[in-house]
């Protein structure tokens, strides 16, 4: 059995990252699986539905090869077969409610919602295709507007560029026309017609809280609008009922989790950013990195934590345990829906250790589940 992933950071392995703490639920997957099932990981940080079909990282374009990261895998759909089951999980670079900074190469339009709250759904053609020539056609104006200063704009631009040149002579704009949901319709229908099981995922939990609750906020997924909170996260379950897809909700399930143990807790889920030099070049069948054992890295957490040895804490992306909990969270829910069910260990073959902090919260992680034995 083979499981292919498209996505984003929260999906990526931690290969060519700096950093020893931050972990996809890519990483994590396997050990809710069987020997029996392949897990291939084409997701890559910064990447939106948008980008990475752009990119040609999904269908083959001619310009993304297997040199480039991640890993040496190549444009996705090629590999992608009969039976095989195909987990999507884009919005987190998608969200454009935070300004046009990455309006040219990442966000996505997710378009007005009618009287009943309901987000269209138009796939991108390529009718809808512009020339990359002209990718840069105000933008800078754009970027003033905004308060970037001379500096900030000459770095945004550079990287830009680097990151549209993937896309050869046409790329679809984010002014195309085509919507969130259209775009993570374009990837279901492209995987039903090679005889695929699609399943679209909503990501897990970020910061911040306000009041102890976790808020839809600009930036988060969508913000809020008139008719739903999360928008984004509302148009992934939308199209899933549209479609008849299958939706793994990994947000609904560490919403009570966290709201429950609370903001500072939840901390204890999450990256913190640390001095690091160089890339680390770990291999793909190694799930937590070479000289990256449960003990090593959870001991320098730790103690960062409590000498506050960090630059900074990352409040988007999870350390080892919370991506071991999403990937439980996709595990049960899948074993819930009865979706490869025979293939599923309920007893993780790995576990990579949990913050003694959240040891007397115990009790609020085992009941999000019925089946999955997340301490066993």
């Amino acid at each position: 059995m083979k499981i292919h992933l498209l996505g984003d950071s929260l999906v990526q392995t931690r290969q060519a990252q700096t950093g020893k703490f931050y972990c996809g639920w890519g990483d994590m997957l396997s050990a809710f699986f069987d020997d029996d099932t392949e897990i291939f990981n084409y997701a890559l940080g910064g990447r939106s539905s948008r980008s990475f079909l752009n990119e040609g990282r999904f269908y083959d374009n001619g310009r993304f090869t297997t040199e480039m990261s991640p890993y040496g895998m190549g444009p996705a759909l090629p590999k992608i077969q009969k039976g095989d089951y195909v987990l999507i999980q884009f919005m987190s670079n998608d969200d454009d409610s935070i300004g046009c900074m990455y309006r040219v190469n990442k966000h996505v339009d997710l378009g007005k919602p009618d009287e009943n709250g309901i987000y269209p759904t138009v796939v991108p053609t390529p009718s809808m295709l512009s020339s990359t020539a002209n990718w840069h056609d105000g933008y800078e104006e754009q970027l003033q507007a905004e308060g970037k200063s001379p500096e900030e704009i000459a770095t945004i631009v550079k990287t830009t560029k680097e990151l549209m040149e993937l896309c050869g002579d046409t790329y679809y704009a984010f002014d195309c026309g085509a919507t969130f949901k259209g775009y993570l319709k374009y990837y279901v229908d492209a995987c039903r017609e090679k005889g695929a099981n699609p399943i679209l995922v909503v990501s897990g939990a970020k910061f911040p809280f306000t009041d102890g609750k976790l808020q839809p906020v600009k930036g988060y997924r969508g913000g809020r609008d008139e008719y739903n909170d999360f928008t984004y996260m509302e148009a992934v379950r939308q199209l899933g009922k549209e479609l008849s897809v299958p939706v793994l909700d990994i947000f609904a399930a560490e919403k009570v989790l966290y709201e429950a143990i609370g903001p500072e807790k939840a901390q204890y889920m999450h990256n913190m950013s640390i001095e690091t030099s160089g890339i680390q070049n770990i291999d793909a069948t190694d799930q937590f990195g070479p000289g990256v054992d449960a003990s090593d890295w959870l001991a320098d957490y730790e103690r960062r934590w409590e000498e506050k040895d960090f630059l900074a804490f990352d409040g988007s992306h999870k350390n080892h345990f919370g991506a071991f909990v999403d990937a439980a969270i996709l595990a049960e829910q899948m074993y819930e829906k009865d979706i490869l069910r025979e293939h599923i260990r309920l007893s993780p073959s790995k576990f990579p250790g949990m913050p003694k902090i959240l040891w007397e919260n115990k009790e609020s992680f085992t009941s999000l589940f019925k089946h999955v034995q997340l301490f066993a």
